[in-house]
């Protein structure tokens, strides 16, 4: 009796520890499962709140309110004139203006493009459209800006085009003098190579699919695509920002900037009320004495992160119908 009572117990013993490893597989594959959802939501909102933000302010606006004419961005998708996102990064920006817009948009940066994120979220977004609707409604309100809420179809997905080099002043002093642009591009290209080189791990093993996809590699198409530009959008484009407005100046070019970075040691010769320009209040008056018709707005990033540390959210910006007027009307 004593034995059968003792195997009773054992066998106890073993159903629970049996139970109980089973409940915490169960537990580990769940917290799994929902610390991926949370990645996946973290992205989704990273993604509406900046990229998106930029997105909204230049094409989503009141009829009443309207900054860049949509029709005008549309008749250029299938010619020359195009949007040149300036220091684009890895081409959230433009990868959103091509695919939910439908728009021709190049991406202006030495880096190489990666849309392995966004392609994925926007495969996420379509299969689970009911998580995407519901994140996305609550970043913010009446914009529908949300990855989940382009519904976007399953892909394939567009690639932008994209020019790698710096978007600087020597770039912009080419553009203007319109000589011939080989020569530049070339060491402009080389350039860039050579900085991401110098930024990679291991560049041996960087994938060319990624590094490459859509780079324009002809100087004569790089240039048609410069000098024909419908419209210029900038977000926190660094040491490119001076440039990106000085370029939309020279040629009348519509534009969205959003200033972030200052560089008061690159840039020691700006000046704004007669004293150096240190600090992001200054930059943002020197950009704007460049023309007194330039104006400026607040985007909407929404998170209460960004509210605690002072977003830099001012976009300055000019409309064609802005270009228009006397220089002396504000």
């Amino acid at each position: 009796m004593p034995s059968l009572s003792l195997a009773s117990l054992r066998f106890a013993s073993l159903r629970f520890a049996s139970l109980r490893f089973a409940s915490l597989r169960f537990a580990s594959l769940r917290f799994a499962s929902l610390r991926f959802a949370s990645l996946v939501l973290a992205s989704l909102r990273s993604c509406s709140l900046r990229s998106c933000s930029l997105r909204s302010f230049s094409l989503l606006s009141p009829p009443s309110n309207t900054r860049f004419a949509r029709a005008d961005l549309a008749a250029a998708a299938h010619s020359f004139p195009t949007i040149l996102d300036i220091a684009g990064g890895k081409g959230d920006l433009s990868w959103l203006l091509c695919n939910a817009d439908s728009l021709r948009c190049v991406t202006i940066d030495p880096r190489p493009s990666d849309h392995k994120s966004l392609n994925s979220l926007a495969y996420y977004c379509h299969e689970n459209p009911a998580i995407a609707v519901k994140r996305a409604e609550g970043v913010i309100a009446g914009v529908g800006q949300g990855m989940g809420m382009l519904n976007l179809g399953p892909g394939p997905y567009v690639t932008p085009s994209r020019i790698r080099m710096f978007f600087d002043a020597a770039l912009v002093a080419e553009l203007v003098a319109g000589e011939d642009f080989s020569t530049f591009f070339d060491h402009a290209s080389t350039r860039a190579d050579m900085d991401e080189a110098k930024s990679s791990r291991d560049p041996s093993v960087a994938a060319p699919t990624i590094s490459d996809a859509g780079r324009v590699t002809s100087a004569v198409a790089s240039q048609a695509i410069l000098l024909n530009a419908a419209l210029i959008v900038a977000f926190h484009p660094d040491s490119a920002t001076e440039p990106a407005i000085d370029y939309a100046l020279e040629r009348a070019i519509p534009f969205a900037v959003v200033p972030c970075c200052v560089f008061p040691s690159l840039f020691e010769e700006r000046r704004y009320q007669g004293r150096k320009v240190s600090g992001y209040e200054s930059f943002v008056g020197y950009l704007m004495e460049k023309d007194a018709r330039m104006r400026e707005a607040t985007l909407e990033f929404g998170d209460d992160a960004d509210k605690s540390t002072g977003a830099r959210n001012k976009v300055l910006y000019m409309t064609r119908e802005d270009f228009e007027r006397p220089q002396g009307l504000i």
